[in-house]
């Protein structure tokens, strides 16, 4: 470093003043920080009337980037609103997505939670222990700014920082109430239909090559074989033998579709023969 390029010991104390500014003010935020939203009820216990309204308030003096998550087999998001000027204003948050939403100071965000009723529109959803009940995500972010009234020059490049705070409200429900009741048994149901098609992916023809079944993660399918075709397979076999398949292996289903890939040869065979004799 040249003699003209040291930096002065004004720069220094500058530095060293903004360095210091902005650990005093992350020391302070981090406390405030740890979750800083008001979450009402604090716990999300689904009553036995099947709904259950939440509020989530911003009691901080600035506003904060949220982002909330829900994963629930047994409850689904009935509606969610925030009031502007008197007026209830709706906000549009699909199941199974990600929400995001800027809330100001003292805004207030509502979100409906309703008893699952239709869950065969659930079918993107991994049903286990996890996502039975399942959990509202909030991710809450704060941007702060540490610009300072220094000439454009002597300005640090650190001039703002974020925090971000995350917690996990699991979801759960009376186990005496009737809703509770019938969120076992279609659990129950679901998770024998997952087995079973996790069962039939995880089998394989001859010509089959292998790939990873979405929804189990189960290894499955194909690459030396049209997936289209196997995965039309497959649909066709969970439909035909549905409860049957409890009491079979793989290499049963593994038979049937070995007989579907022959029989699927001879057709295309046949079919081949007939375009010639056209010609």
């Amino acid at each position: 470093m040249t003699k003209e390029e040291k930096p002065t010991d004004t720069k220094y104390a500058s530095d060293r003043s903004l360095i210091s500014s902005l650990i005093s003010r992350l020391i302070h935020s981090i406390s405030a920080f740890l979750f800083p939203l008001v979450l009402t009820p604090e716990k999300l216990v689904i009553p036995s009337s099947g709904h259950l309204n939440v509020q989530m308030k911003n009691p901080t003096n600035q506003s904060l980037e949220i982002e909330c998550e829900f994963q629930s087999f047994g409850f689904n998001i009935e509606r969610v609103w925030y009031m502007q000027v008197e007026a209830e204003i709706d906000v549009v948050w699909k199941a199974g997505k990600k929400f995001s939403y800027i809330l100001k100071t003292d805004d207030v965000l509502h979100i409906k939670i309703k008893f699952e009723d239709k869950f065969d529109e659930k079918n993107y959803l991994i049903v286990d222990e996890k996502t039975k009940f399942g959990f509202l995500r909030v991710s809450c972010v704060s941007n702060f700014d540490s610009k300072t009234s220094k000439p454009k020059q002597e300005q640090s490049d650190c001039e703002e920082f974020y925090l971000r705070a995350n917690i996990y409200f699991p979801l759960s429900i009376d186990p005496k109430c009737e809703k509770a009741k019938v969120l076992e048994e279609k659990y129950s149901e679901r998770l024998l239909i997952q087995e079973r098609k996790c069962k039939v992916f995880a089998s394989r023809h001859s010509k089959e090559g292998w790939w990873i079944c979405d929804e189990c993660e189960e290894w499955g399918g194909c690459e030396t074989e049209d997936k289209s075709r196997v995965d039309k397979w497959n649909y066709e076999i969970l439909a035909k033998y549905g409860a049957k398949l409890d009491h079979m292996t793989i290499a049963d289903i593994s038979k049937i579709k070995e007989d579907m890939l022959k029989a699927y040869k001879k057709e295309e065979k046949e079919e081949r023969r007939k375009r010639k004799d056209r010609k």
